[in-house]
């Protein structure tokens, strides 16, 4: 809901996990945070698959047509490790580049038309559907180019939004490899991820470059509770948790 002459208005980016996979509109991070800050208005620009790079391009949008702003928040590690370590994805790249590249392959356009959705039925049915093998994994010069590439674009947010007369943090997002959470009762337990590869990394640049607005939040979910539905998405809990420090490290005081 529009909050009427808001203190500051308040947008937060990210992938998924911001957007509010596997909660209601009313658990999503930008929503618990507005209900502790009913005076602001929090916008939620999250969008399934997202990494830091297409939500820039947002930014930018945003900044162009001068949207309000005074606090910009991005919420990343998950999908740029996941995503952007993948062979089949270039560092600018998103998830469904190759699948949207393969649909702009020339082919002789009757067959197509008329057998097309066909075989990509049996194709779904046939074959199994496997993740692309990681490059940061084999090579860990590449996991640098894609913590780099992270901070990098955390960068040029924090100027674009300067811009736009806002400040700007960034948040390294918990993930269920990394720190101590509950995920005994998670299918898989990977015990080196891209995560592990990316995440020291970025933190690495973060204190040798001495970037205060960049904030670690791995050891978020380090609780007894239930938090993790899978190795990125939370519960609604888990988003009142993010919430809450979100709001302590942006030191505004909540709604009375």
């Amino acid at each position: 809901p529009l909050t009427e002459s808001p203190l500051r208005h308040i947008r937060f980016f990210g992938g998924s996990t911001m957007w509010g996979s596997g909660v209601d509109d009313q658990n999503t991070i930008p929503a618990h945070f507005n209900a502790l800050h009913q005076d602001d208005q929090a916008y939620n620009h999250g969008q399934s698959g997202f990494v830091s790079r297409q939500e820039l391009a947002r930014l930018v949008n945003l900044v162009n047509q001068q949207s309000p702003m005074q606090v910009i928040v991005f919420y990343d590690g998950c999908n740029d490790s996941l995503s952007l370590c993948r062979t089949d994805v270039s560092i600018n790249g998103h998830r469904e580049q190759a699948k949207m590249a393969k649909k702009l392959e020339h082919r002789w356009q009757v067959a197509d038309n008329l057998f097309g959705s066909i075989g990509m039925v049996i194709q779904k049915i046939t074959k199994k559907r496997e993740r692309p093998p990681s490059q940061c994994s084999t090579d860990p010069a590449y996991a640098q180019v894609v913590a780099s590439t992270l901070v990098n674009n955390w960068k040029i947010a924090k100027t674009v939004a300067a811009m736009g007369g806002a400040e700007f943090h960034a948040i390294l997002q918990p993930v269920a490899p990394i720190g101590q959470p509950n995920i005994e009762y998670l299918s898989k337990r990977g015990s080196r991820t891209d995560f592990h590869l990316v995440y020291p990394l970025v933190l690495e640049i973060k204190e040798r470059e001495q970037l205060d607005w960049i904030h670690d939040l791995t050891d978020a979910f380090d609780v007894d509770e239930y938090i993790y539905i899978d190795s990125c998405h939370v519960n609604g809990r888990g988003n009142q948790i993010i919430a809450q420090k979100i709001s302590t490290l942006l030191d505004l005081q909540p709604s009375r």
